[in-house]
């Protein structure tokens, strides 16, 4: 890519090679993709996004997005989608484990069983100790 922002012959023959092999297995490859200073080809279910979200980031966060693009020779957008994707899996194992938390609760008001403390203390205490054994019933 030249500095006004044209393509350079290289760039097309890159790209003209990508859409070669894209061509070739159109089962794996769903399309070539941008990236911030190189091509790359995108596989099918690639965090190809049907639509468009606006955020609004601060000049210092837009920044930080853009170094670390550049370092990571990946476009902002792929850094942000990525980090959405790893925020809402870790929100949803953290639901997932309050609602199992509030069952257990619910099932120990219900019925009252439970570990005794003495049981749990001396499991915990073999943890501590390196001897693994199955959890007290």
């Amino acid at each position: 890519m030249r500095s006004d922002g044209s393509a350079c012959e290289n760039c097309l023959a890159a790209v003209g090679n990508f859409k070669a092999k894209l061509a070739e297995n159109e089962t794996i490859w769903h399309k070539v993709v941008k990236g911030f200073n190189k091509y790359y080809l995108a596989p099918k279910g690639d965090l190809i996004m049907s639509q468009t979200k606006g955020v609004k980031l601060n000049d210092a966060t837009q920044q930080r997005l853009a170094n670390l693009a550049r370092i990571r020779d990946r476009s902002p957008h792929w850094l942000m989608c990525k980090a959405i994707e790893i925020f809402l899996e870790r929100e949803e194992n953290y639901e997932r484990e309050k609602l199992e938390d509030m069952e257990r609760w619910e099932h120990y008001q219900l019925t009252g069983v439970a570990i005794p403390h003495e049981k749990a203390a001396a499991w915990l205490e073999n943890l501590g100790e390196g001897k693994v054994m199955p959890c007290p019933k």
